[in-house]
């Protein structure tokens, strides 16, 4: 199993020492969060947008001092659930491709890998789960990693992240392609860092009281403890603390040296090309051919306040552990934000508008009356009833025909008020992009290739999401890979999805090929992708069919069947079925032999009688019976010799099929024998089981009662 590179204790790794490290540390988490303040706000904003928390704290309050409804009808939540749901229903594999001359296919064994490694960890969950987080706030994070907790032989989880917990260098490229650092903060509690780092434990405490008086406000640590000093002193703050993981990546010198006698080229670091270029000079008269390079290596460092827990290598030297996609460029925060920013002053100005409206009515005279005094006897009681529509009312005799009473006519409702409503309801979709067709909610007859062409639309500006998750693929994939060839290549099984099913194989490293090209591809167990295959292969499948073609077998992954079917279907037969499919075939073959015999006899037969027939017309026109009768005789025996011949291979035939159907019996009878000796060893392994597992319980309560 391969370690990683830990740099020693006390030492330092290149000029820093582990005091510089800290203070390298707090230098760039303060860059990023001083970058990412702004958007830290307006991410939480998102968030709570999209989970209904549409009122401030102190917009709350004023509703209430006004005696308005707080009214969240939450049409942000809808758009999203949409934007989310296009991903899972068009989700995409990665296949990796060997570098080599001439054709190459993907490389079934690390590609199945790969596909292993994702269902073990339920990668495509937790991807789904990121990229929910870049169409709401504009980020989403996941984590590739190795763990030997749950699986003592080691395996690699991918994990999503909490955005608000990132801290990556403020760059403008996507998915952050080229940071130099990337930094988590996060709480975690004090007593799995001792475990993890008992080595350190001593050294924690000291530094935890000692700090136990001091707070700085993080306003990225999820749950808002480091947002003022006193946040920190409650005894669950005692119990937790925050773990930065600080990774970054240096340049690295290297020599690239041309071995003269197998022509290849080899990788040294400085101290061993020196030492390379002396001995050959010395030995040899001369020096190697050699080119000095520089390539990145990926450190990353794992602090609690000062003190520093650990530092070493990534697992991949080639990336970070954390791989990141983003939505949409603000050029000018040097940020990115995601599909909800756009639709917060919609949604917001939605809300105040249907609150308005609500307290217009409720506040606006309904049912007031105007009448003249002698109209009514009892005001009071008028009053009362006036104001209860299922109550009598009396008046006074003549007071209705004279007009006395007459209702007060309530103020009209703006008519502008719910223009202003329907507008900000509208500009939700299209400051979005997500049509209503694409949310299924088009209260409109239209036709269905409308409908198609405006979904496709939708779909079309929301693809530069799709792009970002399709790079972030490449980029992880790239890392999964080499966690796969260095850390899993010990012979484990691994279930591998090839062209003839389904099966375990043992995962060894390759050798041979050393670099590899990431494809993204559709995966054919997406839905929409399953569906839109199916349709094109409708009317493509008789045509091949027709045309001789062979279909390949991955047809069969885009049936819109259960799939435990298709592996059935692709499964390949059993030897038993193997051979029985061939003495079908070898009968099939047989019996269009024997029908064309058959048909060749029945037309000799016929040119025979045709030719004797001719002969006696012949002899009967020349008058010579003796003539005649010799010609009738050869085609009688001309006749006899083919039936006969067809005779027999009617009678081989025969038992050729009795010969088949004697082998199809025995062969039944073998497997019927081998199922019962199957059955028979399994019972008698069982009934052994269970008699251990007596003498050993019978032996236990010996030991108990002695």
């Amino acid at each position: 199993m391969n370690e990683l590179v830990r740099i020693p204790e006390g030492e330092s790794y290149g000029d820093e020492t582990p005091e510089d490290l800290i203070e390298t540390i707090k230098d760039c988490a303060k860059e990023a969060r001083n970058a990412r303040r702004d958007w830290l706000t307006g991410a939480q904003e998102c968030y709570d947008f999209v989970a209904g928390h549409q009122w401030t704290d102190a917009e709350m309050e004023q509703l209430r001092d006004q005696r308005r409804p707080p009214v969240v009808f939450n049409r942000i939540e809808p758009v999203i659930n949409v934007v989310a749901g296009l991903e899972v229903t068009n989700r995409q594999e990665v296949r990796y491709l060997p570098r080599e001359l001439g054709d190459s296919g993907p490389n079934e064994v690390l590609t199945g890998a790969a596909q292993w490694v994702r269902d073990e960890c339920n990668a495509e969950d937790e991807e789904s789960e990121a990229f929910l987080d870049m169409a709401i706030c504009g980020e989403g994070w996941t984590e590739t990693r190795l763990d030997y907790e749950y699986d003592k032989d080691g395996s690699i989880p991918i994990c999503r992240v909490d955005p608000m917990e990132m801290l990556p260098e403020p760059n403008g490229k996507k998915n952050y392609e080229g940071a130099n650092y990337l930094i988590r903060e996060k709480l975690v509690p004090l007593r799995w860092v001792k475990e993890t780092w008992p080595d350190k434990a001593d050294e924690l405490v000291a530094k935890q009281e000692a700090d136990d008086s001091e707070s700085e406000a993080h306003l990225n640590v999820v749950g808002g403890q480091y947002n003022s000093p006193g946040a920190v002193r409650g005894d669950y703050a005692r119990k937790m603390i925050k773990l930065t993981e600080y990774q970054y990546k240096k340049r690295v010198p290297f020599y690239r040296v041309e071995d003269p006698q197998t022509q290849s080229v080899l990788e040294l670091d400085p101290d061993k090309h020196d030492a390379l270029q002396r001995y050959t000079e010395k030995t040899l008269g001369f020096r190697l051919k050699s080119v000095k390079q520089f390539k990145c290596i990926h450190y990353r460092a794992f602090a609690a306040g000062d003190v520093v827990l650990e530092h070493a290598q990534c697992p991949d030297p080639n990336s970070f552990t954390y791989h990141a996609m983003t939505a949409k460029r603000d050029k000018k925060r040097k940020c990115w934000y995601g599909l909800v920013r756009g639709m917060l002053d919609p949604q917001r100005w939605a809300n105040k508008f249907f609150s308005q409206s609500m307290f217009i009515l409720n506040t606006n005279a309904k049912g007031g009356v105007m009448f003249e005094k002698d109209a009514v006897e009892d005001i009071q009681k008028f009053e009362l009833s006036w104001a209860h529509p299922d109550k009598p009312t009396m008046v006074a005799p003549g007071a209705l025909a004279a007009g006395k009473i007459m209702p007060k006519q309530p103020p009209a409702f703006p008519p502008q008020l719910g223009e202003l409503l329907s507008f900000c309801i509208q500009s939700i979709y299209q400051v979005s992009g997500v049509s209503p067709e694409m949310l299924g909610a088009v209260d409109r007859e239209q036709a269905a290739v409308l409908e198609y062409q405006r979904k496709q639309a939708g779909v079309t500006i929301l693809a530069t999401l799709f792009d970002a998750l399709r790079k972030y693929r490449k980029e992880q994939g790239k890392s999964l890979l080499y966690l796969i060839q260095t850390y899993m290549t010990d012979g484990r099984l691994v279930r591998i999805v090839g062209k003839e099913g389904a099966k375990y194989v043992p995962l060894t490293r390759q050798e041979g090929f050393s670099r590899f090209d990431v494809v993204i591809d559709e995966s054919p167990s997406s839905p929409n992708q399953k569906e839109k295959t199916w349709v094109i292969l409708q009317s493509l499948l008789p045509v091949m069919l027709k045309a001789g073609i062979p279909l390949p077998k991955e047809t069969f992954d885009y049936l819109p069947l259960p799939q435990s079917f298709i592996d059935a279907m692709k499964k390949p037969p059993s030897p038993e079925a193997q051979q029985q499919q061939q003495m079908q075939q070898q009968l099939q073959v047989r019996g269009a032999v024997a029908e064309v015999s058959e048909k060749e006899a029945s037309a000799q037969l016929k040119q025979a009688q045709a030719q004797n027939q001719l002969a006696q017309a012949q002899t009967a026109g020349e008058g010579g019976e003796s003539a005649s009768e010799q010609y009738r005789a050869v085609g009688e025996i001309q006749i006899k010799d083919r039936e006969s011949r067809h005779a027999m291979q009617m009678a081989e035939m025969d038992a050729f099929v009795s010969q088949m159907e004697s082998r199809q019996d025995q062969a039944r009878k073998d497997a019927e024998t081998a199922s019962k000796i199957r059955t028979q060893q399994v019972v008698a392994a069982e009934n052994l089981r269970i008699k251990e597992q007596a003498a050993k319980a019978a032996a236990a309560n010996r030991n108990r009662m002695n």
